[in-house]
């Protein structure tokens, strides 16, 4: 149970609730990009942010 309470699984699995994923592959892509502790942001990736879900 201990995952349960995990912040970010509460998260993505709310999020899943809403994606329209055709198989498990585009599910785990999905997934994937949700849960990366940091992304890029701007015109060309000129900032690198922490995950706002993660915190």
């Amino acid at each position: 149970m201990a995952w349960f309470y995990d912040h970010l699984a509460r998260l993505l699995y709310i999020e899943a609730q809403d994606w329209r994923p055709t198989d498990l592959n585009e599910l785990r892509t999905y997934v994937d990009q949700q849960r990366r502790s940091h992304y890029l942001e701007g015109h060309v990736g000129e900032y690198i942010l922490p995950n706002s879900n993660i915190d």
